[in-house]
């Protein structure tokens, strides 16, 4: 997955995931980040019953940062970047229900 160059500029990669109603299983989102770069995430959710957990997923497998929610809730959160690669944005239910929406973007 290459990120655009745009006249010699690296373009801004920006993302999302929304699900409504039961919350089960996983759902991702990938894309590159370089050394340097900031990975801004911002999400709002909505949890009726069950658990829901938001990661950022490193290059090296590793969980760059997690939240876990019972109840609603949002937040903004700056990541920098030290290592570049692929990292994913994950959503999972455990028995949930309710609405979550994560956005990200790379910059």
């Amino acid at each position: 997955m290459a990120r655009p160059e745009l006249n010699g500029w690296c373009a801004v990669y920006q993302g999302n995931i929304s699900r409504q109603g039961p919350l089960t299983g996983v759902s991702r989102g990938e894309f590159l980040a370089a050394p340097g770069e900031v990975i801004a995430l911002q999400y709002v959710a909505r949890v009726r019953a069950g658990s829901l957990s938001i990661a950022v997923r490193a290059p090296d497998g590793l969980a760059a940062w997690r939240v876990v929610l019972a109840d609603d809730g949002g937040d903004r959160v700056t990541l920098p970047v030290g290592r570049g690669g692929r990292y994913a944005v994950l959503v999972e239910g455990r028995g949930a229900d309710g609405s979550v929406s994560v956005s990200w973007e790379v910059r």
